[in-house]
């Protein structure tokens, strides 16, 4: 097959498919627009706890009122089409969202945002871009299949092509990179386009304008009417560049391009279970020993399915993290079946662990990820119960304490209503005791689970 001929068809077929590196329209991700970014998110705290469909009109009231609307310049309806269009950017950038419970939520990224300076602001904006991942719980299905960063993608395919992509390049392929694996077969087909004549590339680009998918439509041309979006939203990343012709690393980045691609090798798709997981995750701030590597890796995966449960991933990810014997791995294995156990055991005897509890729900959604059971004591206190699930016992700790805090600033609004902890597990590594019993309003439990058989043929004698 001649070069033409393939890459026809590779434009045939990429017409016919329809996810790309997708960013939303609506506000770019520019910081000429971070200040008023940063003002709509502190406006938008204000109605944490106003339904989404009631904080709309509020929140454009309060938009007008801070000079952040022109009235004279458009209409009521448009207002409310203001509102609801900053959603998707804003859950793009992990800094706020409307939850299950239907209530706007601005997340500690989403606070810590609009507090800081515009450098800051450039700070958390770049961290945030390399975090993010495709094929994320906030997207629309059809998108699902792409799996990894976009902007550590992109950066590969531009060591890879020399530093440089021309829009019509990224348009045709770039935007169009759905995984690691992806990059080398995207390289493949961009060098062979660009080894055609002029003639040759005007006909491709035909045949691209004129490709449709199944359901009629020209994923190039979506493509076209969302580029600049895409593109403010690489850039942030402070390590690509743009003009007119398309995007570049510049030489003053290209050695740090060549680092982060390195330590981005320890980079690991988390398939988060739902919408609320994935912002809890994206919109806690990360650690400043992570800043060079903030995107998720095998121990966060590992976390991640420990705390929700999932016994196959967390066991697989549990393998890959360590060097570990056949018995090691059914011990760990074991053990986070058993907590899941106890978990199902405790959704309905709470009471065990203190006679005055009541469960509010289990796996409570908060914006720092789900509470294993959330319930409360006979004076109406919150008490927020964990289970260890193989975690290190002061990951778990943090995790605890995050959740007290989120329960303490958004459910715990009267003055006399105070939250307290429990953490459960099967023990408790030494080094970690003195930590756990001096915080204060946490307290820990220990379980043993046994289980007696007999035949069922004694019982009847």
């Amino acid at each position: 097959m001649s070069n033409l001929k393939h890459l026809q068809k590779r434009i045939t077929e990429s017409a016919k498919d329809p996810t790309f590196i997708y960013v939303p329209k609506g506000k770019t991700i520019n910081p000429e627009n971070f200040n008023v970014i940063s003002q709509q998110l502190r406006i938008l705290d204000e109605f944490w706890k106003t339904p989404w469909d009631l904080a709309q009109e509020l929140f454009v009231d309060r938009l007008i009122e801070e000079k952040l609307i022109d009235p004279y310049k458009d209409n009521s309806e448009s207002f409310s089409a203001v509102a609801r269009m900053q959603i998707p950017v804003w859950k793009l950038l992990g800094f706020a969202w409307v939850n299950k419970e239907n209530i706007p939520e601005v997340t500690p990224v989403g606070r810590a945002f609009f507090k800081a300076s515009l450098k800051k602001q450039k700070e958390i904006v770049k961290v945030q871009t390399l975090r993010y991942q495709d094929g994320n719980p906030s997207l629309d299905r059809k998108f699902h299949s792409n799996r990894g960063f976009p902007v550590n993608e992109i950066l590969k395919l531009l060591v890879l092509a020399d530093w440089k992509l021309s829009r019509e390049e990224f348009i045709y392929f770039g935007s169009k990179v759905s995984s690691h694996n992806d990059i080398y077969q995207t390289f493949y087909d961009l060098s062979l386009w660009r080894e055609l004549t002029k003639e040759d590339k005007d006909f491709l680009s035909k045949v691209a304008e004129n490709a449709v998918s199944d359901k009629g439509r020209n994923i190039f041309a979506t493509i076209e009417n969302v580029y600049s979006y895409i593109i403010w939203f690489l850039t942030a990343s402070e390590l690509i560049s743009r003009d007119e012709s398309g995007i570049c690393v510049m030489p003053k980045n290209q050695k740090k391009v060549i680092d982060l691609l390195t330590r981005y090798r320890s980079a690991v798709q988390i398939d988060y279970a739902s919408e609320g997981d994935w912002l809890a995750q994206y919109g806690t701030i990360i650690p400043k020993s992570r800043k060079n590597e903030p995107w998720s890796i095998i121990e966060d995966a590992q976390d991640y399915y420990e705390n929700i449960g999932s016994v196959d991933k967390a066991t697989d990810a549990y393998a890959k993290s360590k060097n570990v014997s056949v018995n090691e791995l059914q011990d760990y294995r074991s053990m986070i079946v058993q907590e899941q156990v106890i978990e199902d055991i405790l959704e309905y005897n709470v009471n065990s662990l203190r006679s005055d509890l009541s469960l509010v729900r289990r796996q409570y959604s908060t914006g720092v990820g789900p509470i294993d059971l959330l319930c409360r004591d006979k004076d109406l206190n919150f008490v927020v119960v964990e289970l260890k699930k193989g975690r290190a016992s002061d990951k778990v700790l943090g995790q605890v304490l995050r959740y007290m805090g989120w329960v303490k600033d958004r459910l715990a609004v009267k003055e006399d209503v105070k939250v307290f902890g429990i953490i459960v597990g099967k023990d408790f590594d030494s080094k970690n005791t003195a930590a756990l019993s001096a915080t204060e309003g946490i307290t820990t439990f220990c379980y043993d689970v046994k289980a007696s058989f007999s035949s069922f043929d004694q019982t009847l004698h």
